[in-house]
C-alpha cells in the first residue's frame, strides 16, 4: 500500500460526510428513502437548502451521482445535504435512521441488501487486529477490493458500524479502516501510483507545465490546434489515429467554441489527474531501463550515446505519453462541462420558480404513487387471501381426491369379490346340474284338477238381486249415486239428508247400505234401531261399493240374508 497519511482520530459525523454521496446514491434508488429525506428537508429546509447551494456550486466532490437520471440525481443531492447538515454532530441520528429506512425497504422495493452477516465480520477482524501491526488499517480496503461486500454495504459501511456489538471498544478502528478503504481508491488518479516518481516529474517539468501555462480550456485547444497543424507525415500517421476521433467530434458537435472552452478553469489538481492519467495509460512504468536518462539526452542531443533500440522506446514512450495526454485533456473537458451542465440544471430545479413548481409537481406525484402504493397493497392482500382460499379448496379438493381412490379401490376389490362369487356360483350350479342328473326321478303322484270356477256377470246378477229384493242405498256422492240409480232403477238410493225421514222406504228392506262414512255411526244407529221397529235385515253395508268391486260380496251376503224376523247382526260389513 502506498503510504497515506492515516487520521487518528475522526467522528462518525466527519466520516459520514465522506461517505454520503455513496449513501445518497443507493437511498436515491428507495421511494421510502425519497419521502423520509424530503419529510427532513421540509423539517429543516433553510438549513438544508445552504448545502444544496454548495453541492451545486461544485463545493463537494462527486464521482458517482452525475450520472443518474434527472430525478435520482435530485434526489441523491437533496440526500447528501441532509446527511451534511445533520452529521456535523458526533453522534449523527439521520444517516441511521436513513440506513434503517433502506433496510426495511429493501425487500419490498428489491434493492441491493445489507450484507449485516459479512459487515459484522469485518467489524469483528478490525476489533482483532493488533495495534502495532499498520495491515490493521487496510482490513475494509481489503474487504472493498476484493468484493468481500456488496456495493450497498461498502456505501454504508461507517453508518452501520454503531450497530456491532462491540462497537464502542473499537470505534476508532472502524472509522480509520472506513476512511482508508474509500481514501486509496479516491487517490488513483494521483501520484501515489507512480512507482518511478523521478520519470513522472520528468515529463511533468518538460511536456505537462509547457502545455497547461494556460488557465482554461479554449486557450489549450487553440495551441494544440496549432501544433496539429504544424506536424510532419510521419508524426500524424503515429497520433492520427487517437487524436483525429476527438477534433472531429469536437467540430461536429459543436464542443469546439473556444469562447465556451475558456469558461471552464484549468484547476492545479485538475491538470496532476490528467498528467497522471496519461502517465498510467503510457505505461511509463513497464520500461526496464532509465528511460527519462535518455529522455534528457535527446532533449540534449547526445542521443548517440544510447543504443537506437533504447532511444526508439524512449521516443515511442512520449509520444504515447502526449497522444494520452491530449485525450485525457478533453475527456476531462467533456465530464467538466457535463458536471457543470447537471449542477445547473440541479440549481435551478432547487431555487428557480420553476424549479419551485416542478417541486409542487413533484410532491403531488408523490402523493399520487403513495396512494396508488396502498391501493396495490390492498389488491396484494386480496390476492393473498383469495390465494388462501384457493389453496384451502385445493386441499379439499385433494382430499376429496384421495378419498374417491380409496372409495375406487374399495370398489375394485368388491368387484373382485363379486367376481370370484360368480365364479363360485357358476361351478356351484355346474355341480348341483350335474349331481341332478345323477339321482334318480322321483314317481309323479297324480293330483285332482280342481274345476275352473265358472264366470259370473256379477252386474246383471246384481239386476236380478234389486229386482228379487229390496235393497236401499243411504247417502254417498250425487253424481255417483245418480249414474247407479240409473243403472240399477230397482234399487231404491236415498239422499244422505232424507234418509231420517225415509220410514216407508226403509220397511221390509232386505238390506241398507251406507255410503257416507262422516254420518256412519249415527246413521248406523239410526237406522238400525230403526231395522228393529221396522222388520228390516239385519245386514249394513258399511262403505260397500257396490257400483265397483264389491259387487260380488254384495250378491253373496245378499243371498245369505234369512227371511224377515231373523236376529239382527251388528256391525256387519
Amino acid at each position: 500500500m502506498a503510504n497515506t497519511n492515516i487520521p487518528k482520530e475522526m467522528t462518525l459525523g466527519e466520516l459520514l460526510n465522506k461517505y454520503a454521496e455513496r449513501m445518497a446514491l443507493f437511498a436515491s434508488r428507495s421511494s421510502a428513502c425519497v419521502k423520509f429525506v424530503n419529510e427532513y428537508r421540509e423539517q429543516h429546509r433553510e438549513e438544508v437548502n445552504k448545502y444544496i447551494k454548495d453541492i451545486c456550486k461544485g463545493r463537494y466532490p462527486l464521482h458517482f451521482i452525475l450520472g443518474l437520471n434527472s430525478q435520482q440525481c435530485r434526489d441523491a443531492v437533496l440526500c447528501m445535504a441532509c446527511i451534511f447538515h445533520n452529521d456535523e454532530a458526533d453522534e449523527p441520528k439521520f444517516a441511521r435512521e436513513l440506513l434503517s429506512v433502506y433496510m426495511r425497504s429493501t425487500k419490498k422495493e428489491k434493492l441491493p441488501p445489507i450484507d449485516e452477516k459479512t459487515l459484522k465480520t469485518t467489524y469483528q477482524k478490525i476489533e482483532a487486529a493488533p495495534d502495532n501491526d499498520q495491515s490493521k488499517y487496510t482490513i475494509a480496503y481489503d474487504a472493498f477490493a476484493q468484493n468481500l461486500l456488496n456495493t450497498s454495504s461498502r456505501a454504508f459501511f461507517a453508518a452501520y458500524a454503531p450497530q456491532y456489538r462491540n462497537f464502542e471498544t473499537c470505534r476508532d478502528k472502524i472509522y480509520t479502516n472506513a476512511l482508508v478503504a474509500i481514501m486509496l481508491p479516491e487517490n488513483a488518479n494521483t501520484t501515489t501510483k507512480v512507482r518511478y516518481m523521478e520519470r513522472y516529474d520528468y515529463l511533468y517539468r518538460t511536456i505537462v507545465r509547457q502545455r497547461f501555462t494556460a488557465k482554461n480550456f479554449g486557450a489549450v485547444w487553440a495551441k494544440d490546434m496549432g501544433t496539429m497543424r504544424a506536424r510532419t507525415n510521419t508524426e500524424k500517421e503515429k497520433s492520427d489515429l487517437l487524436q483525429i476521433p476527438i477534433i472531429s467530434t469536437f467540430s461536429t458537435s459543436g464542443l469546439a467554441n473556444t469562447k465556451t472552452m475558456d469558461d471552464h478553469v484549468i484547476t492545479k489538481e485538475m491538470t496532476m489527474n490528467i498528467a497522471v492519467t496519461a502517465y498510467t495509460a503510457a505505461s511509463i512504468d513497464d520500461v526496464k531501463f532509465q528511460i527519462e536518462q535518455v529522455w534528457e539526452a535527446i532533449d540534449a542531443g547526445k542521443e548517440s550515446t544510447y543504443d537506437n533500440k533504447v532511444i526508439t522506446i524512449a521516443k515511442e514512450k512520449r509520444e504515447a505519453f502526449n497522444i494520452a495526454l491530449f485525450n485525457s485533456t478533453y475527456y476531462t473537458l467533456m465530464c467538466e462541462r457535463n458536471k457543470k451542465t447537471v449542477l445547473e440544471a440541479l440549481h435551478d430545479y432547487f431555487f428557480n420558480p420553476q424549479g419551485a413548481r416542478l417541486n409542487v409537481e413533484l410532491k403531488r406525484c408523490q402523493r399520487r404513487i403513495a396512494s396508488d402504493d396502498e391501493k396495490l397493497q390492498r389488491q396484494k392482500d386480496e390476492l393473498k387471501a383469495y390465494k388462501s382460499r384457493t389453496d384451502a379448496a385445493e386441499r379439499a379438493a385433494e382430499d376429496a381426491r384421495n378419498r374417491y381412490a380409496g372409495i375406487q379401490s374399495k370398489v375394485e376389490t368388491q368387484q373382485e369379490q363379486i367376481a370370484a362369487l360368480e365364479e363360485k356360483f357358476r361351478v356351484l350350479q355346474e355341480e348341483n346340474e350335474r349331481l341332478r342328473k345323477e339321482v334318480p326321478a322321483e314317481p309323479v303322484e297324480d293330483t285332482p284338477v280342481t274345476p275352473a270356477e265358472p264366470e259370473v256377470d256379477y252386474a246383471e246378477e246384481l239386476k236380478k238381486l234389486f229386482a228379487s229384493k229390496k235393497v236401499v242405498i243411504i247417502g254417498g256422492h250425487p253424481n255417483i249415486m245418480t249414474k247407479f240409480a240409473q243403472k240399477y232403477p230397482d234399487a231404491a238410493v236415498i239422499e244422505k239428508d232424507k234418509a231420517m225421514t225415509a220410514d216407508k222406504q226403509l220397511d221390509g228392506a232386505a238390506g241398507r247400505s251406507i255410503q257416507d262414512r262422516q254420518h256412519e255411526p249415527q246413521g248406523v244407529h239410526t237406522h238400525q234401531g230403526f231395522s228393529r221397529t221396522q222388520r228390516c235385515s239385519g245386514w249394513v253395508y258399511r262403505r260397500c261399493n257396490i257400483f265397483r268391486s264389491r259387487r260380488k260380496k254384495c250378491i253373496r251376503r245378499t243371498q245369505k240374508v234369512e227371511y224377515l224376523g231373523i236376529k239382527q247382526k251388528r256391525g256387519a260389513g
